[in-house]
């Protein structure tokens, strides 16, 4: 026998109060009586009201007494673990942005949930229940042996509108399973979210449709706005675009999708180019289908601003060259001389090369090329000879890979904050990554000694690096829900603000650089406010959007389930809460029944 709650067994405490309160009778006061035909009955009575008596053989304090004791037990929660079988479950709630099509009148996701709360409710009294949140950022919601705790937390599990990180996720649920040897129960409506993972575990679908249309993209350039659309489902459907801007309905297109078809249109002058700064314009697609979340796209335009560019070269032609093309920024250029007594603050992009300064700076971007031997930024071990190629899945190429001769590279350590995009001879040669908010990259060879000058990938790359050291250089900003938002718009700042899509502002800044924002669960505009030195504010909405790539594309796999590994079988058990509730009252019911006819007799 075990207990769930041992600081509950205080409760216990009741049993002497009982027993005090017996002990602890009312003092006699003089009255006066009519007759004294009830004397012998007074007499007796007055025995039994003497405080601190010796307690007398009582009906009534023994059900008191059994009453207390099994709610002080009660309050403990006791478990016996004499029978049955016990298995542990890891339960695993597919919370991305499908599982919000309504079926029924209910979502996705809250079927998900009844069925959850009924497999909890089934596992014994002595079951470990981990629940985990699969979406865009998989977390752990509950993890204890408490039923009534892990139903509670499958219940708070929130609807989110991304996708899901199938790689954390599956790193997750393997690690929570093996802590407890339990079997993973995964209730989604979609199975190729859960790779490797869906054949071990046991999979629990709902959805019981397909039909779905959606927006996939909604882009504005030059006063016109380009929507793109898609029919998941087989039957066609008849939708209304409708444009809004800044609240304001300007444009409506009537359009017939097919089944499985895919249409882009274009409406134009829906907004003022010239004169519009800031514009927070929104798509819809109507009349709503099962999954309304994907029938809105939003897409914010900003007023572009060139940003302020530092490079410290000895003369890289190459270099100079790439980023000199790139538009919207101010190019600065200064020797590795003259960088050892300049104030290196006010630009948003350092790019330093084949040197590095005492103290780097921490209000822009960095971007590292051949960093020199001994530097406290990053750490090398000499150079190493390749005369081979480096290798790589980059964001930063034209189709995400990349290859390129080179003939030796600085033996660099990997910071623990930075990814490698590629390496060669199992040396990395381009990383990247944030740290503590601040965008890094990091060339680990001078550009002289490979290829890549001379690729057309080159200037690619370079451009590709503007844009994510640099998102606000250009003038549409959009984001997938439960992704970073940019909040590194101005080196001149001097408070940096968002509001989400409630209203409610959080400070990202000082400290610089600004504090991460990943609280992008909603769809919606996010305003990025930025207070100038000079008393000015400029502000930056951006747009945040539900995962359509990977979310609207519906299943229909209900009665479909799965059995996988249930887990490791241990002793079972039961709870015995309830069965002491009912003798508590049982007990406090009988004591009633004695004492209202012990009182009429």
């Amino acid at each position: 026998m075990g207990f769930f709650n041992i600081i509950g067994l205080l409760a216990l405490l009741g049993v002497p109060a009982v027993i005090i309160l017996h002990m602890l009778k009312q003092k006699q006061k003089d009255v006066k009586i009519p007759s004294t035909f009830l004397w012998e009955r007074a007499v007796d009575t007055s025995v039994q009201s003497k405080p601190w008596q010796k307690l007398k053989k009582s009906l009534p304090l023994i059900l008191q007494l059994i009453a207390a004791a099994a709610l002080g037990l009660a309050a403990a929660r006791p478990y016996v673990t004499a029978f049955g079988t016990s298995y542990n479950y890891v339960v695993v709630m597919d919370s991305s942005a499908s599982m919000s099509a309504d079926e029924l009148g209910e979502s996705r996701l809250e079927l998900a949930k009844d069925r959850a709360e009924k497999l909890i409710g089934s596992a014994s009294a002595s079951s470990n229940i981990t629940v985990i949140s699969a979406c865009e950022v998989p977390y752990t919601v509950y993890s204890g042996n408490d039923k009534n705790a892990a139903q509670s937390a499958i219940r708070g599990i929130e609807q989110t509108y991304g996708g899901i990180d199938t790689d954390a996720l599956e790193s997750l649920a393997a690690a929570e399973a093996a802590k407890i040897e339990g079997g993973i129960y995964i209730f989604t409506d979609n199975a190729d979210d859960f790779k490797t993972l869906k054949d071990s575990a046991n999979m629990r679908y709902t959805g019981q449709s397909t039909e779905n249309a959606a927006i996939t993209l909604a882009s504005a350039s030059g006063g016109n706005v380009l929507v793109s659309m898609a029919n998941y489902g087989t039957q066609d459907a008849r939708k209304t675009v409708t444009v809004y801007v800044n609240d304001m309905a300007v444009a409506v297109n009537d359009v017939i999708l097919q089944g499985n078809e895919q249409k882009t249109i274009v409406l134009e002058n829906v907004y003022d180019a010239e004169t519009t700064d800031n514009a927070e314009i929104t798509v819809t697609l109507t009349p709503e289908d099962i999954l309304s979340a994907d029938d809105t796209y939003y897409t914010a335009v900003n007023k572009s601003e060139n940003a302020r560019v530092l490079l410290v070269t000895d003369g890289n032609t190459f270099l100079e060259n790439a980023v000199g093309l790139v538009d919207g920024t101010e190019l600065y250029k200064m020797s590795p001389t003259v960088m050892e007594t300049a104030d290196l603050t006010g630009y948003d992009l350092y790019i330093f090369d084949g040197t590095l300064p005492d103290e780097m700076p921490t209000d822009g971007g960095i971007f590292v090329l051949n960093p020199p031997d001994g530097n406290p930024f990053i750490e090398t071990d000499g150079t190493k000879t390749i005369n081979g190629y480096a290798t790589g899945n980059t964001e930063l190429s034209a189709d995400g890979a990349l290859s390129f001769a080179l003939s030796q590279t600085k033996n660099i350590v990997r910071p623990s904050w930075a990814v490698t995009e590629l390496s060669a001879d199992g040396t990395p040669v381009i990383i990247k990554g944030e740290n503590n908010g601040q965008r890094i990259c990091v060339f680990s060879f001078d550009l002289h000694d490979s290829e890549l000058p001379l690729m057309k990938d080159f200037p690619v790359m370079i451009y590709n690096l503007a844009d994510y050291f640099l998102p606000s250089r250009s003038g549409t900003t959009s984001i997938y829900c439960g992704q970073k938002l940019n909040t590194a718009y101005s080196a001149a700042a001097e408070r940096i603000t968002v509001t989400n899509t409630e209203g409610e502002e959080r400070t990202v800044a000082p400290p610089f650089p600004s504090a991460d924002y990943s609280d992008t669960q909603q769809p919606g505009f996010y305003t990025v406010s930025v207070y100038g030195t000079d008393g000015t504010v400029r502000e930056y909405p951006t747009a945040v959007n539900v995962k359509t790539d990977t979310e609207s594309r519906l299943s229909a796999l209900e009665g479909q389930d799965t059995s996988g590994s249930t887990g490791t079988a241990v002793k079972g058990g039961g709870s015995l809460l309830n069965a002491l509730v009912v003798l508590a009252i049982l007990a406090l019911i009988a004591e009633w029944w004695v004492k209202y006819h012990g009182i009429k007799r």
